[in-house]
């Protein structure tokens, strides 16, 4: 099974990726697209209770400013992230999927909002 996240590149790619749930969870997809330990921050303030997905370490780790992220953030965001909803999976409080509609809707006011965003390639490459 997998779901669906927004994923914005310190490289200004916008992309709409697949992530794989195992053992019932997105983490494991999610470390990898932001490439380490995740930390949740919360620069949206809809219903839907959006949130974007960054690297705990990129600091640290020297990572490249992502712009888009930091405009949403209002402050300094490193790495690639992943916009994500905070939502319940088998009763529990998780990081759940984006819908197709809420994916249609972020996207769109993304690529308006920040017109630097380029499509990434289906391979990921720009």
């Amino acid at each position: 099974m997998s779901e669906k996240a927004i994923v914005i590149t310190s490289g200004n790619l916008i992309s709409i990726q697949d992530i794989e749930v195992k053992d019932g969870s997105m983490l494991n997809g999610l470390q990898e697209i932001v490439g380490g330990y995740i930390e949740i921050t919360r620069p949206f303030r809809t219903k839907e209770l959006l949130c974007m997905i960054i690297n705990e370490e990129g600091l640290l780790m020297d990572l490249p400013v992502n712009l888009a992220a930091s405009n949403l953030f209002r402050g300094t965001i490193v790495g690639d992230v992943a916009i994500v909803q905070e939502g319940f999976r088998d009763g529990e409080q998780d990081l759940i999927g984006l819908s197709d509609d809420l994916i249609q809707t972020i996207y769109y006011l993304l690529r308006v909002s920040y017109p630097y965003l380029k499509e990434a390639q289906k391979d990921g490459n720009s």
